[in-house]
């Protein structure tokens, strides 16, 4: 009896243990029960609230006594054991919906990010067909730009053209006004020439007729005197010939060249005799002094203060347009015109004199009879001829006696070569055989 007693106590004292684990296996076990249930109600796959309906808690009953203690034991496992399944297969749901969830998640994911990289595409693609279609424009904004600058172009060649066509028709008009106008002028030319043509047929026939009486008067003068025979004859001959040829007023040579001989003095005593020719001295075209007398070498100043009223003294005293250098004047000449007074009142230099030969005007007559004559002979006018080349010749008379002439060896006209001629005083002395 004692030892039923004993197991009685320990039943007891065990069953109190199980009861009180049992107790605090229920809090537990409502404390983990509310758990999943916060979980469920935060995390919903399709975001909707997906919390199981929790029952009421349940009342705290009262201990059953210890006879009842295994059943409500047994009971209580079996009801833990089918919470707990349950439990299971709820977490294991929750999982699983946890895992779709993800896996919606990630799909959801995906799919955004395949929307946003085909977006992007789209983006990319409307960008590169708005860059295509702006490169496209630029190249028609460039192409009409340079049509544009090609119709300016061919405008302004157009215009050009037309200019030029213009310019050409108006070269082409002053060309044939030109050509009229030089035909017109070469009919003028023509008319002209042939006027004067004219004319100068009518002035050789009337030369030539005034040659013809001028040769018979010296066929009569030469068979009435015996001309060139003796000196006396020579003069009388030049003084009917000068008389008797119509020289036009105001002739002169026309510029002589002079020639000296080859061998002999510039200026010989017999020549300055005969012409009468008196040296005139000059410094820079002012005249310094002038010889008295032909031959006297004696040089005093000219008359007239100023130099215009010597200036014209020289052209009533000489024969014009006739003033012959003296290439090689000897030194006493120069000596004797440096000791001149006019010469030492104005301070003359010996290197920058100039020594000219003068004749009178008395002499003018024969060398303008000479030139003219000798122009008719070779069958030109006086206007034609620019210069004459003429010489003085020492010629010997028949009767023993001398005289000077003036030869004219070549005459040169405006236009043409120069011509050479043989003199017609010399013609007549028998000088040409």
């Amino acid at each position: 009896m004692k030892k039923e007693r004993s197991l009685t106590k320990a039943g007891r004292f065990f069953i109190s243990f199980l009861l009180s684990l049992t107790a605090l296996y229920l809090l537990l076990f409502q404390n983990l029960q509310c758990k999943p249930q916060k979980a469920t109600a935060q995390v919903s796959p399709m975001r909707v609230n997906v919390s199981t309906p929790q029952p009421p808690p349940p009342k705290a009953k009262k201990q059953p006594p210890i006879r009842y203690a295994k059943k409500n034991l047994k009971k209580e496992r079996i009801r833990q054991e089918l919470e707990r399944k349950k439990l299971e297969k709820e977490r294991k749901e929750l999982e699983k919906m946890k895992k779709e969830f993800e896996k919606m998640k990630k799909l959801d994911e995906l799919r955004r990010q395949k929307e946003a990289l085909e977006q992007k595409k789209r983006l990319f693609e409307e960008q590169k067909k708005l860059k295509q279609k702006e490169k496209k424009l630029q190249q028609l904004a460039q192409s009409l730009q340079k049509e544009r600058k090609e119709l300016e172009r061919m405008k302004q060649q157009l215009k050009l053209e037309r200019e030029r066509l213009k310019i050409e028709e108006e070269k082409k008009k002053l060309e044939q006004e030109k050509e009229w106008q030089k035909k017109k002028r070469q009919l003028e030319r023509l008319k002209q020439q042939i006027e004067r043509e004219k004319k100068l047929l009518q002035q050789r026939q009337k030369l030539q007729q005034q040659l013809a009486k001028l040769r018979q008067k010296d066929r009569k003068i030469e068979i009435k005197q015996h001309t060139f025979s003796s000196r006396k004859g020579y003069y009388s001959y030049l003084r009917h010939s000068i008389n008797s040829t119509n020289i036009p007023k105001g002739f002169y040579l026309p510029r002589p060249i002079f020639v000296k001989e080859e061998a002999g003095e510039e200026f010989p005593p017999s020549l300055r005799k005969y012409f009468g020719i008196r040296f005139i001295a000059f410094e820079h075209s002012q005249v310094v002094a002038i010889e008295s007398k032909p031959l006297s070498n004696e040089f005093i100043s000219p008359p007239g203060q100023s130099p215009t009223q010597k200036q014209h003294y020289l052209q009533q005293s000489f024969y014009p347009h006739l003033l012959i250098t003296w290439q090689n004047p000897p030194d006493s000449l120069l000596e004797q015109v440096f000791q001149s007074e006019s010469a030492q009142k104005r301070g003359v230099d010996k290197q920058n004199l100039r020594i000219y030969a003068a004749f009178p005007r008395s002499v003018g007559a024969y060398f303008s009879w000479k030139g003219y004559r000798s122009i008719l002979e070779a069958g030109f006018q006086p206007d034609d001829i620019e210069s004459m080349r003429v010489r003085f010749q020492y010629t010997r008379l028949p009767d023993g006696k001398t005289i000077w002439l003036l030869v004219v060896k070549t005459l040169y006209p405006y236009r043409g070569k120069p011509v050479p001629i043989q003199d017609f005083e010399l013609k007549k002395l028998g000088y040409y055989r």
